[in-house]
């Protein structure tokens, strides 16, 4: 029997495997981060396959980074406004999502366009900023808000829309009968998020030096 990690610690997985008749042969804890908080690796991991050598041998999917010259347009404008002051970024991974739009039409595909940022004030506003200033997005943005253990909150969105329904709608986002093209979330989500978008066109998050 093999236990995967999801949210239990060591003790209650061990207390399921020992009320199974058969108990447990094997029990294996599977883990995006297996580290503590001051980046210490656990002691009892087996094996680190870090995001980096994942991309580098094709295993997931390739981050899209802009040129020099694409790069070098960029500007972070002196403005206290998020939406001021990372127009530029946002303005560019709006660009890049289109084409990736169009490109998975034709494989009866929907790319999602996925911006993190570091708050959910900032969160807001930058959904309230695609809706108002991209006509294509207009009513096609589902924003997340997440808890510090990483569950949705119930005042996710400010639409008076439930934890539970806006999970079933980042489920069904890829869907071609979901009205949502993007996910606007906090940080928590860095890692990933449970839609099986088929693209996802991130904007990392804009916050100090990262």
């Amino acid at each position: 029997m093999i236990h995967r990690m999801l949210g239990l610690n060591l003790s209650k997985i061990s207390t399921i495997a020992y009320s199974k008749r058969n108990g447990s042969s094997l029990q294996l804890d599977v883990t995006a981060t297996p580290k503590h908080a001051n980046g210490a690796i656990f002691v009892q991991t087996i094996s680190d396959y870090p995001l980096v050598v994942a991309i580098k041998q094709n295993v997931v999917k390739h981050p899209l980074v802009p040129d020099g010259p694409s790069r070098a347009k960029l500007t972070a404008k002196k403005s206290s406004k998020f939406t001021e002051k990372y127009s530029d970024y946002i303005n560019l991974g709006v660009i890049e999502w289109r084409k990736a739009y169009e490109e998975h039409l034709k494989l009866d595909k929907k790319a999602i366009l996925f911006i993190m940022t570091d708050d959910t004030k900032n969160c807001d506003d930058l959904a309230e900023y695609l809706e108002n200033t991209y006509a294509d997005l207009k009513g096609a943005v589902l924003v997340i808000h997440t808890k510090n253990n990483g569950e949705i909150s119930e005042a996710s969105s400010g639409k008076k829309r439930g934890a539970r329904q806006t999970a079933e709608q980042a489920n069904t986002i890829d869907s071609a009968e979901s009205p949502y093209k993007a996910i606007i979330s906090v940080m928590v989500l860095r890692e990933g998020g449970r839609s099986k978008c088929n693209h996802n066109c991130r904007i990392k998050s804009f916050h100090g030096s990262e």
